[in-house]
């Protein structure tokens, strides 16, 4: 039994800790997370505990990004007078994106981050794939629990819907000053009937009004190339920081490997850019950014996605998403609208 504020909480199960794929994290720096029941109602809520100073600045960071993406943060600012202004857009946004993130049940507090006497808590909405016995939930499953259940996205609409979705949500959290930066097909959660969705782990985030006190990191193969030369220059040059506009192309990168998952049922090859991480005698980025890898890397996501069956505009999406030069990500938002647009055609004829 645990005691936060008065409130008592049964542990159901811990969430395992392993970030063995996560660049520049050991399990030390991450928080212990666990699944327990509210005693009053028999909610299940999802629980983050922290006790070194590098846990409790994780979950401070997920807190922060995690109060910028609720809707309540939208209507308290120049969005919602800009929402009246495209009424049809806004009802949209509602319909899908009801909550871009987990909801925010108790907050880390200030007495907790300053002394490591006291353990900082952080308590968020939990997300379940099946009604459970123990308590209530947000029903749902993960992109990857998903695809790897019931196959990957055969349907172009489908995915469409999925990809313009996710889309919107990184806009909306770009907006207000939040990048992921850890988009990958587990932290994706998305319900079917109704269609919504939610974006979780905001652990390694980045927050405009925080700032960027660490390097960049991400999930290995749904990470961009240029995260591994900043970390290499990083450490060893003190290069700053990347820009706001780095980290939304950031995000389009994994938002591009994601619907090569929901899409393919497979990672994308990046794996190849964790030969360059390992070079120590090269500047990875010249090499990864050759012209000859990158005609490979095109030919193999385009091989794979004509054999999952998505149409020509759907593949130039992807393609433009895991594009290697970070600048032409910045086409993603304009190919999903076409297809978006192509797929509404379709059905009102």
């Amino acid at each position: 039994m645990l005691e936060i504020d008065g409130v008592r909480y049964y542990k159901v199960k811990e969430i395992g800790t392993s970030s063995s794929m996560h660049m520049g994290l050991t399990n030390l720096n991450r928080p212990t997370k666990y699944v327990a029941k509210r005693e009053k109602d028999d909610l299940l809520v999802f629980i983050k505990e922290g006790y070194s100073i590098s846990q409790k600045m994780y979950l401070w960071r997920e807190y922060q990004a995690l109060l910028r993406a609720s809707p309540s943060f939208s209507l308290r600012n120049y969005q919602f007078k800009w929402a009246h202004k495209n009424k049809r857009w806004f009802t949209y946004m509602l319909e899908y994106l009801s909550c871009i993130g987990p909801k925010i049940i108790r907050a880390p507090s200030a007495k907790e981050m300053s002394s490591q006497d006291f353990i900082t808590y952080l308590v968020m909405e939990y997300f379940n794939d099946q009604v459970s016995e123990n308590g209530y939930a947000w029903i749902g499953k993960s992109l990857l629990e998903r695809v790897s259940a019931e196959g990957p996205f055969i349907n172009n609409r489908e995915w469409s819907l999925l990809a313009n979705t996710l889309m919107r949500a990184l806009k909306i959290l770009h907006r207000r000053g939040v990048y992921h930066c850890d988009l990958t097909p587990g932290h994706i959660w998305i319900s079917e009937d109704p269609f919504s969705l939610r974006l979780v782990d905001f652990g390694l985030s980045y927050v405009t009004h925080i700032g960027l006190d660490y390097l960049p990191g991400g999930t290995d193969l749904y990470t961009a190339p240029e995260v591994f030369p900043f970390q290499y220059q990083q450490s060893r040059l003190n290069v700053p920081g990347p820009s706001p506009s780095n980290l939304r192309l950031l995000d389009y990168f994994s938002l591009g490997a994601c619907l090569y998952f929901a899409a393919t049922g497979q990672h994308p090859p990046t794996e190849s850019f964790l030969w360059s991480r390992l070079d120590n005698l090269k500047n990875p980025i010249e090499r990864a950014s050759s012209r000859k890898f990158k005609n490979w890397f095109e030919t193999q996501i385009k091989l794979e996605a004509e054999r999952a069956g998505l149409g020509a505009q759907a593949i130039n999406a992807i393609v433009t998403g895991l594009n290697i030069i970070q600048d032409e990500r910045k086409q993603l938002p304009e190919c999903l609208k076409k297809i978006a647009n192509i797929e509404d055609k379709e059905s009102s004829s």
